[in-house]
């Protein structure tokens, strides 16, 4: 018969690896995001996300040009710490505008017709600043402006 101390312990042991697996989780993220926001000075960087049936997510970057044309998009999606992020090739060209305006059926489509929405959204909120739409701004550049280097929640 197992012993309760016995259980404890494992239970113990597991939420240690839990952790573990959520902290290299959260190391490779940020090394990919990292990657595409330097990938791009001078463009966007926008995130968007979906949740579907069962707690299963969908995370959508997309990086575009000054002119609103994806250059690179990536999709994570998964349950658990083991998702990664996947290259979308057949975004690269497509206007930020058109993506927004689409309909989505799927949990990757959802997730980037939400990054596209946001990624116009900041360029609007730019353009009515006098700032233009080509350049992002300090103030439309999550990772200098918001507390802690997370992004901002607008939901």
């Amino acid at each position: 018969m197992i012993d309760w101390r016995m259980a404890l312990v494992a239970l113990g042991i597991a939420w240690v690896l839990q952790g573990l697996c959520g902290w290299l989780h959260l190391r490779r993220c940020r090394a990919v995001l990292g990657e595409l926001a330097a990938s791009r000075p001078d463009g966007w960087l926008a995130t968007g996300s979906a949740r579907g049936r069962l707690g299963r997510r969908a995370v959508a970057v997309l990086v575009a040009a000054p002119d609103g044309t994806v250059d690179r998009a990536m999709a994570m999606t998964g349950w658990s710490s083991t998702a990664a992020f996947q290259p979308i090739p057949d975004l690269a060209g497509r206007g930020l505008t058109g993506l927004a305006a689409e309909s989505a059926a799927g949990l990757v489509q959802r997730a980037v017709v939400d990054a596209a929405r946001r990624a116009c959204r900041l360029r609007e909120e730019n353009k009515t600043a006098g700032r233009g739409a080509s350049a992002p701004s300090e103030a439309s550049s999550w990772t200098s402006s918001a507390p802690g280097g997370r992004p901002p929640q607008d939901r």
